[in-house]
């Protein structure tokens, strides 16, 4: 399940964590025979480059890393001048670099978009270049996603394909799925890191540039959230067709452990149909239902406010009841607010009935509940007079 993450560089110390779960994680367990990155010398590129530079240095497995670049000449002197630019650093950087030259005059005539011209070209040369044990990386982060999803939604393209991309398929790697445009373009400001501006990327004349500059603005201005609504949607179908497909192959185990699971979309459809069958009228969020799901899947308990009036137990993986909150005063309104924060979600501990998950993990422990209203200045209640 790709979730889109956030990165605050504020030092060297965090950075190197990132890159090292990021980044070399992986490549310890894939153990390539070499990394290429695809670089083409704009800004996304060149901040992958720059991150798999510095985790080659900081491997406990030295690996080789290499540079794939290239110039369609199709800007003239500006696809010359990324070209320099690409080789310059592969100097110094010390990364051995590649270059396949090509003419917009070679694209057969009758071919397909210039775009889907460019982009088969260098796959096919990619794969012609490189050895069957080494790793391609592609700078394609979670803002290509969501541009892919939401043009494949548009084409009318079918559940199993509006997500496009995935983190590793045969060669091709995605270390970035999870990072949007903004994290790297703080990256590249902390570092000082140089990159080229590729001209054609404002030119509304491409489809992929008029969705990412014009469509998707003016979507999060009508919806906001958009972005990952939609990026939701797409997992969504893939991971209910790769179910489907899985259980029509007869592939799932006759062993009890390792059964197939469900997708996450159709366990929080089984949440929200069990709320129906309890009497729940009201609309349940994504949130909840994936909190919901989530405590199901690892037999987990909790109390989650529903609404404003409804309450609903969850103990061992089972939801128990629904209940009414009851009408209680102001101060303890204010009481209960600071002990659940506004997500009205709590875990359930034994003795002690409300966990503060927005600040707490499991193993901290209860919340002393006494204790915590003598610091707010309230007379201690349990929750259940109200």
């Amino acid at each position: 399940m790709i979730e889109q993450k956030m990165v605050f560089f504020k030092n060297d110390q965090i950075l190197r964590e990132w890159l090292a779960k990021n980044f070399q994680e992986d490549l310890e367990a894939l153990q390539p025979g070499k990394v290429w990155v695809a670089c083409s010398g704009g800004l996304d590129s060149t901040a992958l480059l720059w991150c798999l530079v510095q985790v080659r240095r900081e491997a406990l497995r030295p690996f080789e890393l290499g540079i794939l670049h290239v110039n369609y000449g199709l800007r003239a002197e500006e696809s010359d001048g990324d070209e320099a630019f690409v080789r310059k650093v592969a100097q110094e950087w010390g990364v051995h670099c590649e270059v396949l030259r090509v003419s917009p005059e070679q694209r057969p005539v009758g071919a397909k978009g210039i775009q889907e011209w460019a982009r088969d070209l260098r796959y096919a040369w990619f794969r012609k270049i490189t050895g069957d044990k080494d790793l391609i990386a592609l700078a394609h982060h979670y803002d290509d996603l969501v541009e892919t999803a939401l043009m494949r939604i548009c084409r009318g393209a079918g559940p199993a394909h509006l997500l496009g991309m995935r983190r590793l398929v045969d060669r091709f790697w995605r270390p970035l799925l999870e990072y949007g445009r903004a994290d790297l373009e703080t990256l590249v400001a902390q570092q000082n890191i140089a990159f080229r501006v590729d001209s054609s990327n404002l030119k509304l004349t491409y489809a992929r540039n008029r969705v990412r500059l014009e469509v998707l603005p003016a979507l999060e201005a009508l919806y906001p959230g958009v972005r990952k609504n939609l990026l939701s949607l797409a997992q969504d179908c893939r991971e209910l067709m790769d179910y489907g497909l899985v259980a029509l192959a007869g592939e799932s185990s006759s062993r009890e452990d390792e059964q197939l699971s469900p997708p996450r979309v159709l366990q929080m459809q089984a949440i929200e149909r069990e709320l129906r069958n309890l009497g729940y009228a009201g609309r349940v969020s994504r949130a909840q239902l994936i909190q919901l799901a989530e405590a199901k899947v690892q037999g987990g308990s909790l109390v989650m406010e529903l609404d404003a009036q409804t309450k609903l137990s969850v103990r061992a993986g089972h939801i128990q009841d629904l209940s009414p909150i009851w009408p209680c005063s102001e101060r303890w309104k204010q009481y209960r607010t600071s002990l659940l924060g506004r997500s009205g979600l709590a875990k359930f501990t034994g003795a002690s009935w409300y966990h503060d998950a927005g600040s707490l993990e499991p193993s901290s422990g209860m919340i002393d509940n006494e204790e915590r209203g003598k610091s707010l200045g309230l007379p201690y209640r349990e929750p259940d007079d109200e």
